[in-house]
């Protein structure tokens, strides 16, 4: 299990200061990236790990300044793909959201789907 925490900004609300629904999965892509060094994949120009599939269940309200805690999860693991299981929970500790994103691992010059890198697996047992 990875851990993030973040807080929930002005940007990131409607004019009530209630969390516009796409919020949350930014907060998840941030937690994402705290885990995985994006940038080393990128550089290393051999494959790409576009999400192919995201989807958000929303428990609870999020609203202007609450401490989102996110825990993120491996929940599958194939071939060349990937599933990330999120819970997010504010300070008061309610769930506020739970999501989920696929991704695919694909060769950077021809799309198409590859074996998933050691590299990856190695990361996904420190989960």
């Amino acid at each position: 299990m990875h851990t993030y925490e973040t807080t929930l900004r002005l940007h990131q609300t409607d004019s009530a200061g209630i969390a516009f629904y796409g919020s949350v999965f930014l907060i998840i892509h941030e937690c994402y990236e705290s885990f995985f060094d994006i940038a080393a994949i990128l550089n290393e120009g051999k494959y790409l790990v576009p999400i192919v599939h995201a989807e958000a269940d929303y428990r609870a309200m999020m609203v202007l300044s609450d401490r989102i805690t996110v825990e993120m999860g491996l929940a599958d693991t194939g071939r060349s793909s990937y599933t990330l299981a999120y819970r997010l929970t504010n300070q008061r500790g309610e769930v506020v959201a739970e999501a989920k994103t696929v991704h695919s691992v694909v060769d950077r010059k021809s799309g198409k789907s590859i074996e998933m890198p050691d590299s990856i697996r190695d990361r996904f047992a420190k989960l």
